[in-house]
């Protein structure tokens, strides 16, 4: 498991070099791997790949996500934004909550399509593919969980019910206070484990708003969908942990 969690960690780094530099081909090339690297050896990381989670695969599979985009942006083509939603897919059959980055990633396609880059029709089929993809995870899931549960007396859900209903207790559970305290919460875990690298990130994001590159557009939303989609279903937990947990 940690070797796994090694594996995927070294390959998001490489993928990370990549895309920023495509993103931003007139920085130091230098730099953005230095960046880079101290990024993938924050604190965080280091704890998670101890951990038998599908993290580290989970944020590689995200970055493929990013560079298929990248590569949308500079030369688009059908087969890469199929390859786009497949991975998405793929994200979601490791972790329900990928359904953030999935929502990301309709809004960065109907923006590609404003933009004339990619097709409309193109967008629709690999819309189509996609649901149909998921549905059939979906049910795939409901008949393992029954064969694996067929002789207790568990109520057996599907992963996307139990995600949903988890974040409908949590608000439930918590209300609005407790939701502004979750967020305030996974932002200091965030800061703590990036040695407060992310808030940096948060301030250049800031000095650059109104001149943000698509590509950084979809990783902004998809934060922003994750944090409050999680602080949502963490917010259920009975555990102090719970309000800091930002895995």
């Amino acid at each position: 498991v940690v070797l796994g969690n090694a594996v995927a960690l070294c390959i998001s780094y490489i993928l990370s070099v990549y895309a920023i530099n495509r993103i931003f081909p007139d920085k130091n090339k230098k730099l953005i791997a230095l960046a880079c690297g101290i990024a993938a050896l924050i604190p965080g990381y280091a704890q998670v790949k101890l951990l038998a989670v599908p993290d580290l695969f989970i944020l590689m599979i995200f970055w493929i996500t990013i560079v298929l985009l990248v590569e949308l942006y500079r030369k688009p083509s059908f087969v890469k934004l199929l390859g786009f939603g497949i991975t998405i897919v793929i994200g979601l059959m490791f972790h329900i909550a990928f359904l953030c980055v999935a929502a990301a990633g309709v809004i960065a396609v109907i923006k590609l399509v404003k933009e004339k880059r990619v097709l409309a029709i193109q967008a629709l089929q690999v819309g189509v593919c996609v649901v149909i993809l998921f549905a059939i995870l979906q049910v795939m899931e409901s008949f393992w969980l029954n064969q694996i549960f067929k002789e207790s007396d568990m109520r057996i859900t599907s992963s996307l019910s139990a995600f949903f209903d988890g974040m409908a207790k949590g608000l439930e559970t918590k209300g609005i206070f407790g939701f502004l305290q979750g967020i305030v919460g996974k932002l200091y875990s965030l800061s703590a484990g990036s040695m407060l690298g992310c808030l940096f990130g948060f301030w250049a994001i800031y000095c650059n708003r109104k001149k943000l590159p698509g590509e950084i557009l979809y990783v902004i939303i998809s934060f922003v969908l994750m944090l409050l989609t999680l602080t949502l279903y963490y917010s259920s937990g009975k555990t102090g942990d719970s309000i800091i947990n930002a895995r």
